[in-house]
């Protein structure tokens, strides 16, 4: 999958049609019109230890840097440019829990597959 930032074309995070469905439904029901999700770096702890994780966010504009990644049925998934490194060769993918719960997960050749 391509997307554009600053002008130039990148090869970057996949998105399956699952995740593509997934990511439609809770921006259209959770954030409205102009909402958008958000790959992020998301600090951990207190502030002084500097640790973060990669979180999902719904916003309503995208950062400075953000770039811009298109799913197979449309749907936008915005990047924090401090993890598009990260996910550059990762696939966002759904995985259902025991109890039924679908979420996305990211999913990779250094990472476990989860359950579906």
């Amino acid at each position: 999958m391509t997307h554009e930032s600053a002008g130039k074309w990148h090869r970057r995070l996949t998105i399956t049609e699952e995740a593509d469905d997934l990511i439609e439904d809770v921006v259209e029901t959770r954030g409205g019109p102009t909402a958008a999700m958000r790959l992020a770096a998301m600090p951990v702890g207190p502030p002084a230890n500097g640790s973060s994780r990669l979180g999902l966010q719904l916003v309503l504009h995208p950062q400075t840097g953000d770039e811009l990644v298109a799913g197979p049925g449309g749907a936008q998934l915005l990047i924090d440019p401090r993890v598009a490194a990260i996910v550059e060769d990762k696939t966002l993918d759904t995985a259902i829990d025991e109890d039924g719960n679908e979420s996305l997960v990211l999913v990779g050749p250094d990472l476990p597959r989860p359950c579906r």
